[in-house]
């Protein structure tokens, strides 16, 4: 399931456009095209330094970095944390004959779903889908997920495109961490 914008944040992005475009038309029919492009200018820096550091932020809450620093045993714990906070009811399989799922359970919708979690320090390959793959067959999943701190190859992406595997490369992962408030800096992190 893709991240999509709340409908609120759609008008309100809305009236910042229409805001901006009359002020635009006012300052180029008074002042001329100079100031227009200096005020444009100083807006365009103040936005990319905004995200950047709103980006930063993300990162810094995700705690990215100590997932890059912990074992796979405790990703796979980390994950379980992230998912039962969610309303999931999953757990770990063992650590060997897993049939290629680290986590089993059901979701929020009660399909039974199989996960895999790849903690890499390179992209991760097809051998992962491949896994899941006999997970999912193995456990009757109807969902199978493969889970990364790093990023998947492109054959990696193409072959779970083709089996219908749901991916989390480190761009999702950071997002997906940061969007869950059981995480947040309230709560102290409990999840490491």
């Amino acid at each position: 399931m893709a991240y999509r914008k709340r409908p609120f944040n759609r008008v309100l992005n809305l009236i910042r456009f229409g805001g901006a475009f009359v002020s635009g038309i006012i300052i180029l029919k008074w002042f001329g095209v100079g100031p227009l492009l200096l005020i444009g200018g100083m807006f365009w820096i103040i936005r990319r330094w905004y995200r950047a550091r709103r980006r930063r932020l993300i990162v810094r809450q995700s705690r990215i970095m100590d997932i890059d620093r912990m074992s796979g045993r405790r990703f796979e714990e980390c994950l379980l944390r992230l998912f039962r906070s969610r309303g999931w009811h999953v757990q770990l399989t063992p650590t060997s004959g897993d049939y290629g799922a680290d986590l089993v359970g059901t979701d929020e919708n009660g399909q039974v779903v199989v996960i895999q979690a790849k903690r890499y320090q390179r992209p991760v390959g097809v051998r992962a889908i491949q896994e899941v793959l006999g997970g999912k067959v193995h456990y009757s999943a109807s969902r199978a997920l493969v889970i990364t701190n790093n990023e998947f190859t492109p054959n990696a992406r193409t072959l779970a495109r083709q089996a219908h595997v749901e991916l989390w490369d480190r761009v999702r992962l950071v997002e997906e961490l940061g969007r869950n408030t059981a995480f947040g800096p309230s709560q102290g992190h409990d999840l490491w």
